[in-house]
């Protein structure tokens, strides 16, 4: 029952039914892990945590609680425990394009270039036509000084989405420091045809 009203919506009833299940079986892992979920949909960053929190001590390792709580920490701004959640969950199943991703993500926020370039292209073998993920390590090439590298991406980027004002902006500032700049005032001119200001 709760899986039905969490599938449709329905959040508040989910947790009651959740809540309705634990108290009858308050040892099994997936009850606080599926519950986790909708407090991380919710918001409810506080409620996710711990729910995940129990479900890890409740079970086995398995690497989508692990994966979770990587998301529900990055979100709380808590980007250590996040990589270190998310590294847990590699550990388990390494192949996990979204544990890849979010620890790209942290390790950029915390500026460790060099990890998130490596996690980003991690992810990338996985699924090369994750345009946003491109355009991430894009940024994150130019940050480290590697303007060739990061204007690849930024093709590849828009070769995929060639209708987002921003990689075109970002491509810009590339063309730019390369000295290319009549290339960087098209891009900037194609960008306001997407995004008017």
């Amino acid at each position: 029952i709760s899986q039905v009203y969490a599938a449709t919506g329905s959040y508040a009833e989910a947790i009651e039914y959740y809540a309705a299940a634990i108290s009858m079986d308050p040892n099994y892992s997936e009850y606080y892990n599926e519950r986790g979920n909708i407090f991380l949909h919710l918001g409810r960053l506080e409620e996710a945590r711990a729910d995940y929190l129990t479900a890890i001590e409740l079970s086995p390792p398995y690497f989508e609680v692990f994966t979770n709580l990587g998301q529900c920490c990055r979100r709380m701004g808590a980007m250590a425990e996040a990589i270190d959640s998310y590294t847990r969950a590699l550990d388990l199943q390494p192949d996990q394009t979204l544990a890849l991703l979010g620890r790209a993500k942290a390790h950029e926020e915390l500026g460790y270039v060099d990890a998130a370039i490596a996690d980003y292209t991690a992810a990338l073998n996985y699924d090369a036509t994750q345009w946003e993920a491109i355009a991430s390590r894009g940024v994150m090439h130019y940050e480290a000084g590697d303007l060739e590298a990061s204007l690849a991406d930024f093709n590849r980027a828009i070769d995929l989405n060639p209708s987002h004002a921003d990689l075109y902006q970002n491509r810009a500032t590339v063309l730019a420091h390369l000295g290319r700049y009549r290339d960087a005032a098209n891009d900037m001119q194609t960008a306001l045809v997407f995004n008017p200001l």
